[in-house]
């Protein structure tokens, strides 16, 4: 069970180390009032990856619900080998009170399938397959079907217009689209800046032309879109360069 305190600072209380050290750690109360404003997601951190077959979950803040979940050390987690999707969640308990602390009780928790008490914020999901390790996605296709695929589509980023899509995956796509030698300058300017910036979830609707509650499976959706559209425009533009050539061999 994973725990955060808040200091409660009162008239004529004495302030002691492990206050202080709270206060070290980071200050809820002031981090709550400065992104009160924000949506529920990660605020900083939660960097999920893959490495020695185990996914790792970097230290990092989350807001869920309107409350704030600070995860102070790293996480490894080991996936079974039992075929299934697999689903980690942040999962409140409860809050007590005492003289010093408000107490705010967590869990990071992974479930398999459709288990009743899989609910909370999800981190990430992954479908697993014996046989093949542990990977992070390469192209901005197919994530939610392959196989042993760290999937991060429903992680919700925190910003001022709402949740967005992971910056993780919004990199992906912008680095993928840029591979193609064809993309125009317009496309090229969105995606440099995407792998260069923090975005707002309204940039990214717009560029997108999505709608407003559009959640975070529609957004990878119309991402994975656009960029199977550049494909098949790029592929139609090569076959229709080879049949001219062999027409003029003809």
């Amino acid at each position: 069970m994973e725990k955060n305190r808040i200091p409660i600072f009162e008239k004529g209380k004495i302030l002691d180390k492990d206050m202080l050290d709270e206060l070290k750690n980071l200050n809820l109360d002031y981090v709550n009032t400065l992104y009160f404003s924000k949506s529920d997601g990660v605020i900083y951190g939660i960097d999920s990856e893959v490495k020695e077959n185990k996914i790792i979950i970097n230290p990092g803040l989350i807001k869920y619900n309107g409350e704030l979940f600070k995860i102070l050390t790293k996480k490894e987690i080991e996936i079974p080998l039992e075929d299934g999707e697999y689903k980690y969640f942040l999962q409140k308990i409860d809050k007590t009170l005492n003289d010093k602390f408000l107490e705010l009780h967590f869990e990071l928790k992974l479930f398999r399938d459709e288990e009743k008490e899989a609910n909370g914020f999800e981190i990430f999901r992954i479908l697993r397959r014996e046989g093949a390790n542990l990977k992070e996605p390469i192209k901005i296709i197919g994530i939610e079907k392959e196989y042993n695929t760290l999937n991060l589509i429903n992680l919700k980023i925190s910003t001022l217009s709402g949740s967005n899509l992971s910056s993780k995956l919004l990199k992906l796509y912008a680095q993928n689209m840029l591979k193609n030698k064809k993309l125009d300058t317009y496309e090229r300017v969105i995606c440099m800046y995407i792998l260069n910036s923090n975005h707002e979830r309204e940039f990214i609707l717009k560029y997108l032309n999505i709608p407003s509650e559009a959640n975070n499976l529609e957004i990878y959706k119309a991402l994975e879109e656009r960029y199977l559209n550049l494909e098949d425009n790029d592929k139609g533009e090569k076959n229709m360069e080879k049949n001219t050539r062999k027409m003029l061999v003809d």
